[in-house]
Formats: structure tokens, C-alpha cells, sequence
């Protein structure tokens, strides 16, 4: 799985360096649960892009959970010009967590979902934009699920998949190039 993003990592970056337009982003939902997080979006056809957003927080949401994520993007814009107005794509979210959402549940695991997005791009200049997406699909995950009953802890390892919303943001964007 290394190996996997380390190839995608450096075809992204070797990409950013031969592309016409390229943008940073950040979700401010994800900043206001204290989830800080920075994306990437890259120009990678004449009505497609691809987007790589990183996300790290702990006690996120003010709740005793920690989140790494990884979220890449594939866009295709219907207006006929990337970064403008409305857009359909494929979001992908690779997750690592750990946390104790209640007192008497706690969650230590990973996974990984696929699924589509819908979004909108409103241009608040030449180079700022405000973005709203959102997107669902399937979860598959693994993780070691814990209860505290009255007498001990007891924890299981659980496997599975379900449908969950994958993307739910308010972006702003800045145009670099």
C-alpha cells in the first residue's frame, strides 16, 4: 500500500510541474471540526481535473478522535472549462482513526471507500473561488471495536463495508497559475 501512494505521490508531483493551471485549496468544514487539511488541484485535461487533499486532526470535532486521511479527486467539469461552475466526479478517502466517540465504544482502525461527488464552483475573483461538493459511496474497513462493560473491557476485531458520505465540503480555492 506504501509502494502504491509513494507512485501515485511522485506522478502527481511530476505532473504539478508540467501543468497549465494548478490551485491550492482547504476545506473550511474540516477546519471548523479542528480537522486542519490542504489540497491540490491540478489541470489534467481541456474539462478534467485531479485533486489530492491531505487531512490530520486530533480531538476532532471535540471529541476524543483521531483522523489521518488521504482523499484523491477526479473531476470532470461541465461548463467546458476546468475550476468553473458545476462538476460530477470520483472521490476516493483512504483513512486511518482511533477514538472513543462514547463511553462505552472505542474504534482503532483503517480503510478505504470509492464513490461520486457533485459539486459547484462560485468565483469570488480571478483567482479565489468558493466550492461546494458533496459525495457518498462505499467504506470497506478494518478495525478493532471495543466496549466497556460494567466488569472489563472487551475488544473484537471487525471487518466490513458501508455506505457513508465520503465528501461534504465548503472549499476555498486560490488559483496559482
Amino acid at each position: 500500500m506504501k509502494k502504491i501512494v509513494c507512485i501515485f505521490l511522485f506522478s502527481l508531483l511530476t505532473g504539478i510541474l508540467h501543468a497549465q493551471r494548478l490551485a491550492v485549496k482547504t476545506n473550511v468544514l474540516l477546519d471548523g471540526v479542528m480537522a486542519p487539511n490542504f489540497g491540490v488541484e491540478m489541470l489534467t485535461g481541456s474539462r478534467s481535473t485531479v485533486s489530492v487533499s491531505l487531512m490530520n486532526g486530533n480531538n476532532v470535532a471535540y471529541k476524543h478522535l483521531s483522523v489521518l486521511a488521504f482523499q484523491p479527486e477526479w473531476r470532470h467539469w461541465l461548463s467546458g472549462q476546468p475550476l468553473h461552475r458545476g462538476f460530477i466526479g470520483l472521490v476516493g478517502l483512504a483513512a486511518r482513526y482511533k477514538g472513543t466517540p462514547g463511553k462505552t465504544t472505542s474504534y482503532d482502525g483503517y480503510g478505504a471507500g470509492l464513490g461520486f461527488e457533485l459539486g459547484y464552483d462560485f468565483g469570488l475573483s480571478s483567482r479565489m473561488k468558493l466550492e461546494l461538493a458533496a459525495g457518498s459511496g462505499a467504506f470497506i474497513y478494518n478495525q478493532k471495536q471495543g466496549y466497556k462493560v460494567p466488569a472489563e473491557d472487551v475488544s473484537a476485531p471487525v471487518s466490513g463495508y458501508t455506505l457513508i458520505p465520503l465528501q461534504a465540503a465548503v472549499s476555498l480555492i486560490y488559483i496559482l497559475k
